[in-house]
């Protein structure tokens, strides 16, 4: 029984390591100069999926403008998570995150959409803005080090992913937005109340 129980326990912790590393650089089926990989970061309860980080990189010898799409055969509507970037340079890498109804050890399919040269006038599609900024907020108590807890909001393309922390207890939370949200940011000063 104590055999079964560690066998249990390494086969365990050995999926749950290799859910957590990025799979190898593969270069797109179409667009052979995009290289893609991901890895699972985790399960979103609120979700009800996994959330996936997922890198392209720009092996071409030019500027380019891409677009893509996670699960595209899966996700489609308001459920689609397609991304654009925008004047991509050689050997720059463009994260993206993405939350998938995929056990991690499925893997997550990512299908290159688009390359053009950069500034060739591609249209955004229907419902994306042209510029997906990152924007991160983060606030921290002014308790003693052992004590402090931080709370940390990003908005990278069109997942918001909030992360909380204290001492014994942290949470992250990613979900997509929804399609055709817009709005403003306003920046305070930190002291303001």
């Amino acid at each position: 029984m104590r055999n079964l129980v560690l066998a249990l326990v390494i086969n365990g912790s050995i999926s749950f390591l290799s859910a957590q590393n990025w799979s190898a650089w593969k270069p797109d089926s179409i667009y052979g100069g995009i290289e893609i990989r991901e890895r699972c970061a985790g399960f979103n309860e609120f979700a009800n999926g996994s959330v996936w980080d997922v890198q392209l990189r720009n092996t071409y010898h030019k500027n380019v403008d891409l677009s893509w799409a996670a699960e595209p055969d899966l996700l489609r509507g308001v459920k689609a998570q397609s991304e654009r970037a925008l004047t991509v340079k050689p050997g720059e890498v463009v994260d993206a995150h993405h939350t998938a109804h995929r056990d991690c050890s499925a893997g997550l399919l990512v299908k290159v959409n688009d390359v053009r040269a950069s500034g060739a006038g591609t249209a955004p599609s229907s419902g994306s803005a042209a510029f997906r900024p990152k924007i991160q907020g983060r606030w921290q108590s002014k308790d003693p080090e052992p004590l402090r807890k931080e709370l940390t909001v990003t908005l990278s393309g069109k997942t918001v992913t909030s992360s909380y922390s204290s001492p014994n207890f942290s949470l992250q939370v990613s979900t997509p937005l929804p399609e055709g949200v817009s709005g403003s940011v306003s920046i305070e000063h930190g002291d303001q109340k």
